[in-house]
């Protein structure tokens, strides 16, 4: 008999007290299962997909996990990159280990883990769990760019949101109540969500006039009402952008192979499209949260699409109007990320 495959939660880390020196410490993992070495994570590292955490106590998602079996034993090392073409030359700020058939299986609960390294005087909190059970979930399946960003309007957002109820209404019925619908049907909805957003009166005119140009989009997991730190990232998986002007979707098991998912057990889930910006402070697209309750009430839906009408800045959107695709699924996070119920 094959041994018991156990999820390997990575859900947040809060910087305690960074290294010493300017700017941002520039945080990753490294991973050994069973004394081999088995990869980074973030995985593209080396391209400079890392946690900047900043100077002040700071606290970042980290939606990462990877499977093992019960009878593993993984070795944890949280590094510093020092530079991306030079790894040698990373500051190792702690090791954790881990004999996964230790932990009782039956408690999903969070467990912490102080890493602390006397070289660099830092210090880093980590929240991590091991399941190997059902979880409730929220799936975001895709994403719409009805209008990128060109210049903030508060009338845009406020007629925005009046359009949601409508929008997740005929976007769950045209998605047929599946969980994880098929791209071509995602892109549809996706579609008719745009088409009640341009009956709109003052969205039709302002959209008229509008000069648009390419957003340079991320998605990222956040604290609700709070202005979001700087790209970090769960989509795109890769650290990158994603590239979308007006009409453009990604529908992200057709671009990724995968959706991206994030557990609801523990309490409510907010998320942010945003634009990326090398000069200024990355602005909000639009944003929303999911709870319980929505799980509850949703979870037999199936797959719906909705507008982006929440800001956690004061730029509203910029203009912008993007839709989501999303569902709720009571979801195995021992299989992959692209299961059909």
């Amino acid at each position: 008999m094959s041994p018991r495959k156990v999820c390997m939660m990575f859900d947040s880390l809060e910087c305690i007290k960074p290294t010493p020196g300017r700017g941002y410490d520039e945080i990753y993992f490294k991973i050994w299962v069973n004394g081999n070495f088995r990869q980074t994570l973030p995985e593209d590292v080396r391209h400079g997909d890392v946690f900047k955490m900043n100077r002040d106590a700071d606290l970042r998602y980290l939606d990462l996990d990877f499977v093992v079996d019960y009878d593993d034993t993984l070795t944890i090392k949280l590094m510093e990159q020092d530079s991306q073409k030079h790894p040698d030359r990373d500051d190792d700020l702690g090791t954790m280990h881990i004999e996964v058939d230790h932990f009782d299986l039956g408690d999903i609960s969070e467990k912490w883990y102080e890493f602390v390294s006397t070289e660099n005087d830092s210090r880093y909190g980590f929240n991590y769990r091991l399941v190997s059970q059902k979880l409730p979930t929220f799936r975001v399946l895709g994403l719409y760019c009805q209008r990128s960003s060109c210049g903030c309007n508060k009338d845009l957002a406020d007629a925005l949101l009046d359009t949601t109820s409508v929008i997740l209404s005929n976007t769950g019925k045209a998605l047929g109540y599946v969980d994880n619908p098929e791209t071509e049907a995602i892109a549809e909805a996706l579609d008719l969500a745009g088409t009640i957003v341009q009956g709109v009166k003052v969205l039709g005119e302002w959209m008229a006039n509008a000069i648009e140009g390419d957003d340079d989009v991320y998605i990222q997991h956040t604290i609700e009402g709070k202005q979001a730190k700087d790209h970090v990232a769960f989509c795109p998986p890769d650290g990158g952008v994603m590239k979308m002007n007006d009409g453009d979707k990604k529908i992200f098991m057709g671009t990724y192979g995968r959706y991206f998912r994030i557990p609801l057990d523990l309490g409510s889930v907010s998320i942010e499209v945003r634009e990326r910006d090398a000069i200024k402070h990355d602005c909000s697209l639009g944003a929303m949260t999911v709870t319980m309750d929505m799980y509850n009430q949703y979870l037999k839906q199936g797959a719906m699409c909705q507008p982006l009408s929440t800001y956690y800045d004061n730029q509203h959107g910029e203009g912008a109007v993007y839709h989501i695709c999303y569902s709720f699924a009571f979801e195995d996070w021992i299989l992959p990320a692209n299961q059909k119920d």
